[in-house]
């Protein structure tokens, strides 16, 4: 199956039925057709707050307030934020079809590609490696794929595995690391679970970095730098 095609082609007619199923499931979500890490899909994610970014924006205020500033610097062009160093994305790219096939080969089951996802009843968006299908249908269960250079705590993807879920309307996420050793893959997969309550606690706390982004938009550079003076001004003032 080629994985990366084009959906507006007949390359996919089995992944295209699956796809439109779950749209169909799920009047409520949009789903881009930009290709993940494409300048298209960069570009739907720059006045985004996405499951990527869940831990900082769920995790304090001051954090949450951190990235929205950064986000606007970037979006201007005043930083250039590169999440990952160069060796890291060239290992993902060169393992994430690797474990791709042993997921699938484990599970028997396939993967659909989603591209950007946007939900009516969750703010913010959440691009995941897949969506598992069984026999062609879509399940409710989506599935991301890690290549760490060793093994990590499975924590450390809790809040982006639980923001997806919210945004995309799924019960679980299976996360697969992959790790080569002497020229051989080993995996480790773990199943994470809906978890209504997360999504009770940060649904707002996601909105209020969606909404400080949206009003960030709409200023010009100008006005978001004397905006951010003013208010580090008033921080330094106070007891």
């Amino acid at each position: 199956r080629d994985h990366g095609c084009d959906w507006s082609s007949d390359v996919c007619s089995s992944d295209l039925g699956a796809r439109s199923a779950y749209q169909k499931a799920n009047p409520n979500i949009s789903i881009s057709n930009a290709a993940q890490g494409s300048q298209q899909w960069l570009d739907e994610r720059k006045n985004l707050a996405t499951a990527s970014d869940a831990t900082r924006v769920t995790n304090s205020d001051r954090a949450r307030n951190t990235f929205v500033g950064e986000k606007a610097m970037e979006n201007w062009g005043m930083t250039k934020t590169q999440p990952y160093p160069n060796k890291d994305i060239e290992r993902g790219h060169y393992l994430e079809d690797k474990i791709r096939k042993a997921y699938e080969k484990q599970t028997g089951t396939e993967i659909l590609e989603l591209g950007l996802l946007q939900n009516k009843e969750f703010p913010g968006g959440a691009s995941l490696d897949g969506l598992v299908t069984k026999d062609g249908e879509p399940t409710k269960r989506g599935v991301e794929f890690k290549a760490p250079r060793e093994f990590r705590d499975f924590a450390k993807y809790h809040e982006q595995t639980q923001m997806q879920m919210a945004v995309a309307n799924l019960d679980s996420v299976d996360i697969m690391q992959g790790v080569e050793v002497d020229g051989k893959l080993r995996t480790q997969m773990q199943t994470v679970m809906k978890d209504d309550e997360w999504r009770k606690r940060n649904k707002d706390k996601v909105q209020q970095a969606q909404d400080s982004i949206a009003r960030n938009a709409a200023m010009t550079q100008e006005e978001f730098l004397a905006r951010s003076e003013e208010h580090t001004s008033e921080l330094q003032s106070q007891p």
